[in-house]
C-alpha cells in the first residue's frame, strides 16, 4: 500500500522512516482511508514494541507518515535466513508481539495483519510491530464494513475467512499464534502457496498438525499453547493477549520447558519401572530355564550310542535321529528311510530330528573325523538398547517389552533379528541386525532430538510428503523430522510418485536426490 524510504530529519538530526502512499493508489478513496487510518492508529500507540509515529504530512509529492526508523530485519527475513528458531529464542519474540498487541487492544486498536513480515527485530533483540495499514480503531473507520477481505489470508482466522465475524482481538491472537508457529517450524501448518480457494478450505475445515510434528525440538507444552491460540473456534482460544502471556510465563518457570528430556524421565511413574523390571526378570528366567532344558536333552541324546524307540501313537522310528545326533553312521541313517505310516494316517515328524539333521549336514566333515561328539551349546551375543524417552522393544514381531529410558541389555542366541523400537506419539525405528557370538550390538535412539536434511529433485519441483502426509514444501527444500523410520515421497501431477523409506538418525550433510519420471 505504501513505499517506505529511509530519510534524515534535519531538524532533530536523526534517521526516520518515510512511508509514502503509492501515487497510483492516491486516487482510490478506499486506500486513502486506510492510509489515514494507519496514521491515526499509530498516533494512539506509544509502546516500546510498536513503531513510533512522528507525524502525518501532505506535500506536493503526496501523503506520507514519518515514523521511527528501526535498524534490523523483519521476522520473515530472519526465518528465511536461519530456519526454525529454538524454543528458547522464539518465545521472547512471541511475548514481545503479544505485549504490543495487549497495549494496542487496551487503547481500542486492532492490528488485523499480524505476520512475520510486519514484525521487525533489532540487533539487540527488541521486537517492533509495524504496518497498521489495515488497523481498526474504535475512534476511526471500520473498513470491515466493506466486502474486501483485509489482512493476509494464511494468517486470518476461520471466522473471518467465512465472513462470519468482523476483525477483533481474537483475530489478532490467532494471527500471532500462526506467526509463532512459523517461528518454531519455519513454515505454516499448510502450503501457503496453494490457490486462495484451497487455502480458505484448509483454514476452515482441516485440523493442523502440532508444531512439534515439524520441529521435534519444540516441547509439547509449548505446542499446546500455540495450538490453543490458533484454535478454529474463537471461544476455544485465549481470550486476551494477557492470557497468552500468562501461559508463556508458566512455561518459562516450568522445568519441563527448561529441560524436557530430563523432566519426562523423572516424571515416569515408579510402578512402570517396577513392572518393566519384573517383566525383564521373568523373561530372563524363562529364557535360561528353556536353554538348560534344551541343553540337557541334547546332551542326553549325544551320550547315547544308539536309541531305538517306537512311538505308540504314530509308530515313528527314532533310530535315524539318534544316529545323526551321535555323529555315527550318518550315511546309513540317510540311506535308511523311516517307516511310512499306514495309508490315511497323518505323517508326524520329530522336531528334534529336523533340528539335528540340519546341524549334522552342515558339520558332516567334522563328524567323520571324530567319533567323540560334544554337547551343543548355542552361541550368544549381547543386545544393548539406549532409548529416550521411554518406549517399547519388539524382537521378530514378538510382544513388545517396556523400556524405561535407562540402558537395557539382554543376551540372545547369535542370529539375525528384526528390531522395532517405538516411543508412543513420537515415532518408531525398525532395523534388521546380525547378532554375532560374544559381541555387543548397541542401538541408540533419542526421539527427543531432531534430524535435518535437504531434499532435491534436479531441475524439476515436486510436493514433499512425509509418512503419507503433505509436508507443505516443494523441492528443493529442507526437512526437519524426529529420528526414526520415515517414508519420503515426492508427488507432482504428470510424474510418477517417488517413495523412499529409510532410517533417519543424524543430520545429513548431503541432500537426498530424487529423480522424477513423467507418466506415460
Amino acid at each position: 500500500m505504501g513505499i517506505v524510504y529511509k530519510a534524515w530529519d534535519l531538524d532533530l538530526d536523526r534517521p526516520v522512516a518515510l512511508k509514502m502512499m503509492n501515487p497510483e493508489l492516491a486516487q482510490d478513496e478506499t486506500f486513502l482511508q486506510r492510509f489515514r487510518a494507519e496514521a491515526k492508529a499509530l498516533a494512539q500507540l506509544e509502546h516500546s514494541n510498536i513503531v513510533t509515529v512522528f507525524g502525518f504530512e501532505r506535500t506536493e509529492a503526496g501523503l506520507f507518515i514519518v515514523m521511527q526508523y528501526v535498524e534490523g530485519e523483519t521476522l520473515a527475513e530472519k526465518i528465511r535466513g536461519r530456519g526454525p528458531l529454538a524454543p528458547g529464542a522464539a518465545l521472547p519474540i512471541f511475548k514481545q508481539v503479544l505485549t504490543a498487541l495487549a497495549h494496542a487492544h487496551q487503547v481500542g486498536v486492532i492490528h488485523r495483519d499480524i505476520k512475520p513480515g510486519n514484525v521487525m527485530i533489532t540487533p539487540q533483540g527488541v521486537v517492533k510491530v509495524m504496518d497498521f495499514g489495515v488497523a481498526k480503531s474504535r475512534h476511526g473507520i471500520d473498513l470491515t464494513q466493506s466486502r474486501d477481505l483485509l489482512g493476509t489470508l494464511p494468517y486470518l482466522p476461520p471466522e473471518q475467512v467465512q465472513g462470519l465475524a468482523k476483525a477483533d482481538k481474537l483475530g489478532d491472537i490467532y494471527a500471532a499464534g500462526m506467526t509463532f508457529y512459523e517461528i518454531l517450524t519455519a513454515r505454516l501448518p499448510f502450503n501457503k502457496h496453494e490457490s486462495l480457494y484451497t487455502l480458505a478450505k484448509v483454514i476452515v475445515e482441516e485440523e493442523f498438525p502440532r508444531p512439534d510434528f515439524y520441529n521435534p525440538a519444540t516441547p509439547q507444552t509449548l505446542s499446546a499453547v500455540v495450538m490453543k491460540t490458533i484454535a478454529k473456534a474463537p471461544q476455544e482460544r485465549y481470550q486476551t493477549a494477557e492470557e497468552v502471556l500468562e501461559a508463556c510465563a508458566r512455561l518459562e518457570s516450568s522445568a519441563l520447558f527448561a529441560a524436557p528430556q530430563r523432566a519426562r524421565t523423572r516424571r515416569a511413574p515408579q510402578n512402570r519401572r517396577l513392572i518393566a523390571s519384573v517383566a525383564l526378570l521373568l523373561v530372563l528366567a524363562v529364557f535360561f530355564l528353556l536353554r538348560m532344558i534344551s541343553t540337557d536333552r541334547v546332551a542326553s541324546n549325544f551320550s547315547s550310542s544308539s536309541l531305538s524307540r517306537s512311538d505308540s501313537a504314530g509308530g515313528v522310528d527314532m533310530k535315524s535321529d539318534t544316529a545323526i545326533a551321535s555323529g555315527q553312521n550318518i550315511e546309513e541313517a540317510r540311506e535308511t528311510p523311516p517307516p511310512q505310516p499306514e495309508t490315511g494316517a497323518p505323517t508326524q515328524a520329530s522336531p528334534l530330528a529336523e533340528v539335528l539333521n540340519d546341524r549334522a549336514r552342515t558339520s558332516e566333515a567334522n563328524a567323520r573325523q571324530s567319533q567323540t561328539t560334544q554337547p551343543f551349546i548355542a552361541a550368544t551375543g549381547k543386545l544393548k538398547i539406549m532409548l529416550q524417552p521411554s518406549g517399547t522393544l519388539s524382537l521378530d514381531g514378538a510382544s513388545p517389552v517396556a523400556l524405561s529410558g535407562s540402558p537395557y541389555e539382554i543376551n540372545l542366541p547369535a542370529k539375525i533379528y528384526k528390531i522395532k523400537l517405538e516411543s508412543p506419539g513420537l515415532g518408531f525405528w525398525e532395523e534388521t541386525i546380525a547378532l554375532t557370538a560374544d559381541q555387543t550390538h548397541t542401538i541408540t535412539i533419542d526421539f527427543n532430538q531432531s534430524v535435518t536434511f535437504a531434499v532435491a529433485s534436479g531441475e524439476t519441483w515436486a510436493h514433499v510428503f512425509v509418512d503419507g502426509k503433505p509436508y507443505g514444501q516443494e523441492t528443493p527444500c529442507t526437512v526437519t523430522l524426529r529420528p526414526g523410520t520415515h517414508t519420503l515421497e515426492l508427488r507432482r501431477e504428470g510424474f510418477e510418485a517417488v517413495p523412499l523409506t529409510r532410517n533417519f538418525k543424524e543430520n545429513l550433510s548431503e541432500p537426498i536426490e530424487f529423480v522424477l519420471k513423467k507418466t506415460h
